[in-house]
């Protein structure tokens, strides 16, 4: 397939968009035909010419090839997605047949704990795709340099600079207005990213929150589509329920124990502080600054206790 401008718009670049003097050199014939030079891009114009296909065709590439990767992904997890409706119903509803064995309850707690997995999982993966892929902005960019190629296109790809005719008139002009999309091109870009960093984060998972909240809905549904498992699907969900319950206290119990030794520190500082205000500090500040820290040191103590004890009611159960 001829390495063109449009193919390189509209399905992004093999090199994955990258911004190379090289790949631009490599565009540098198509960009004359698509501008009707029928002998070639002027000399005079050539490093301009460059520039440009840097600066506005080769980042429409680069976001066409992120689009094209994401869209896959999305229709990758929308597959997945769809085969576990499928799947997991009629897999419950047909295992009493497929095993030959009646529901027991430790068959039911296995079966559950291997759903919550499989759907918490499912819950992890949706929530990072939406965090982290950014359709929108990328279309928005994509096309508002696309505008600045197909109208300098439509301005310039006329008869009076093909063969060069009229070149003395009109390449001052048409120079300038290249220059002026570069600029306008690069400002888009930096935009775009300098957006992407502001509301870059890392994906933040809470397990136990994600479990915990996937716990109930697999438990009710093994419960409607399992013939006799009602009864069991109840013990299963208390016992893997004081489970998840205990170790999320001995999590908030190390948590806390943790902020409470800061909070001392910070404590400590402020007091000796009252004693000689840092500059630009007056002693009420100071007084006030304490005085929340103790309010949320006491905080910090009543949350211990109460994890506390959730886990010796828990370990009594």
């Amino acid at each position: 397939m001829p390495d063109t401008i449009q193919r390189v718009i509209e399905e992004g670049d093999v090199t994955k968009g990258r911004r190379t003097q090289t790949r631009a050199s490599q565009l540098l014939p198509n960009f004359g035909i698509e501008l009707g030079f029928t002998a070639g891009v002027p000399n005079d114009a050539q490093a301009r010419s460059l520039e440009f296909i840097v600066d506005v065709i080769l980042p429409i590439s680069w976001h066409a090839t992120r689009l094209k990767d994401a869209l896959n992904t999305r229709r990758n997890y929308i597959i997945g997605t769809g085969a576990l409706i499928l799947l997991i119903p009629a897999a419950l509803a047909f295992m009493p047949v497929l095993t030959g064995k009646s529901a027991s309850s430790t068959i039911i707690a296995q079966l559950a704990g291997g759903l919550t997995g499989v759907l918490a999982l499912q819950k992890m993966v949706g929530q990072t795709l939406a965090a982290q892929q950014r359709y929108g902005a990328w279309w928005k960019v994509s096309s508002d340099l696309k505008k600045l190629w197909y109208g300098f296109q439509t301005r310039w790809g006329r008869a009076e600079l093909q063969d060069f005719a009229n070149w003395a008139t009109h390449g001052k002009e048409f120079l300038e207005d290249m220059a002026a999309r570069i600029d306008q091109a690069r400002q888009l870009v930096s935009d775009e990213e300098a957006d992407f960093f502001q509301k870059l984060t890392l994906p933040s998972v809470d397990v136990l929150d994600l479990l915990s909240k996937t716990r109930p809905d697999v438990s009710s549904m093994i419960g409607a589509l399992l013939p006799g498992a009602a009864s069991a699907s109840a013990v299963a969900t208390a016992l893997t329920g004081q489970a998840t319950d205990l170790v999320k206290a001995r999590q908030d119990i190390a948590k806390n124990r943790s902020l409470l030794a800061s909070l001392d520190a910070e404590i400590a500082q402020k007091r000796a502080e009252l004693d000689s205000p840092p500059t630009g500090q007056t002693a009420q500040q100071t007084t006030d600054a304490l005085n929340a820290l103790l309010k949320r040191h006491n905080e910090v103590v009543i949350a211990k206790i109460e994890a506390e004890a959730a886990v010796a009611a828990a370990m009594a159960s």
